[in-house]
This record gives structure tokens, sequence and C-alpha cells, in this order.
């Protein structure tokens, strides 16, 4: 009968797709160290110059490989491991369980056998650079201008969804009166149409009808600082937009964290 190892003895564990690898019997040696991933670079060559001059950007980063040392339990079916851990998807690390990773695993899982009846292999992940909250955080909904909080050390790149028709306007961290604004206004003008709102995707920059089926993309307009000025970087940021035509909105944050 199989034993229950979250019961027997605790070991490093983690999540991966959704199942707790102690519901599979397996656990980690150790979890592994924190990595951090390394900011986008571009090296450039410039005519008549000797070297290259690097391009360094400071919201984008690279994914990283992240590996894991793999034990399974005994009288857990090894082969029922191997075919668990393969694919793409969420991973949680016990270590940090109120982060989500979404990785990919490269190459498969080769178990050797160890005194006692453990299996042990090394399993190797493709992991995107940047963590979400776990588990995710719920959507705000408001009907009043909002002071936004950012706990993350990235900036957040939310979906705004704006209710209302007629020219709709958002004002992400942009006020007229402070010139010291970082923020963008987005335009969504909707006269034309039977639809009463529209979302904003600042990840994507795509904008829809509420359901997500129609691009609206073609009745936006972006003011000031571009797309990127409707992130919201850490800290505070003040969610203005008209009331004469927006009469609510959701906000779904998607914090990141390094």
């Amino acid at each position: 009968m199989r034993g229950n190892m979250s019961e027997e003895m605790t070991y490093p564990w983690f999540v991966w797709k959704g199942t707790d690898s102690r519901a599979k019997g397996v656990a980690l040696a150790a979890y592994p160290a924190r990595q951090i991933p390394a900011p986008r670079r571009e090296r450039v060559r410039i005519p008549g110059r000797s070297g290259s001059l690097t391009l360094a950007s400071s919201e984008a980063y690279d994914p990283y490989r992240l590996t894991l040392e793999i034990l399974v339990q005994p009288e857990w079916p090894a082969q029922e491991a191997v075919a668990w851990l393969r694919g793409r998807g969420t991973l949680i690390l016990g270590d940090a369980a109120d982060r989500r990773m979404e990785a990919e695993i490269t190459g498969g899982l080769s178990l050797r056998t160890l005194p006692g009846g453990w299996h042990a292999g090394t399993l190797a992940f493709n992991v995107q650079p940047l963590k979400g909250q776990f588990p995710p955080e719920p959507p705000i909904e408001t009907a009043l201008f909002y002071n936004l909080y950012n706990p993350g050390d990235v900036a957040a790149r939310p979906r705004y969804t704006v209710y209302g028709s007629g020219l709709l306007l958002l004002s992400v961290g942009y006020r007229p009166s402070i010139q010291e604004d970082w923020g963008s206004q987005i335009t969504v003008d909707l006269s034309e149409t039977n639809y009463t709102g529209a979302v904003v995707d600042t990840d994507s920059m795509m904008v829809t009808d509420p359901d997500g089926v129609e691009n609206l993309n073609h009745l936006s307009t972006v003011y000031f600082h571009g797309p990127e000025g409707l992130w919201v970087p850490p800290g505070e940021c003040y969610i203005s937009w008209n009331v004469e035509t927006v009469t609510s909105i959701k906000i779904e944050p998607r914090w990141r964290w390094i």
C-alpha cells in the first residue's frame, strides 16, 4: 500500500501543472538556489568603432534554466512520475509557495534505482523570467478613482476592463496637474458601436470587446508615454477615467516578481 509522503516525513516538495508532488510520492533532494534572471542585453557593432555597444533593457529579462533533483518514494511506480513530469505548465516550489513560474521541461526524466527502493533523477526546466502570485490575486472592481498598490518588484501589466459607452478614457499614473507624472491615457471610441465596454490588455496591447471576441485596436489611441505608461510600477499608482462615459472598471493586476 502506498504511503503518504506528507504524513510520514517532510521533504522538499513542488507543484507541477496543479498537482502536488507529495500526492505522487515525489520529492526534491533539496530546494534549488534562488536565481535572478539576467536583463536582456543586445550588443551592437558600430562601424569605425572598436568593440561593441551594449544595450540593456530595464523591463525585459531572459528565461533561465532550473535543475531539480527528483526523488521517488519506495512503493510508488517510478513510471508514473515519468509520465507526469513532462510538457509545460506552472511550477511552484515549496519554499516559495506564494509564487508561480511558467516553465517547460526540457528533455526527459531518467530515473536510477537507489538502495531501499527509492528512485532518483535530474529534471531540467526552461523557466520564464518573472514570477506571478499564487493563488492569483483577485480582480479589483471599482466605480471610484483608485490608488493601485503594486507589491511586486517589477512593473505589472494589468488587464483593464472599462465599462461604459461613447468615448471611453482611462488614465494610468497620469494627472495633467502634476507635470512629473509618467503614465499614459488610452481612449477607446465606442460611439459608433453597441459595445458597453472594452478590455485593454497592457501585456499584449490588445483592445477587445468585453467578451474578448472583437478586436477594437482600431478604435483606441494611447497618449503621452505610450503603452509602457499603462503599466503599473512598484508602489502606488493612481487610476482614473472620464466619469461622463465610464461607469466602472475592473483591474486584473497580474503582479510580477523577479
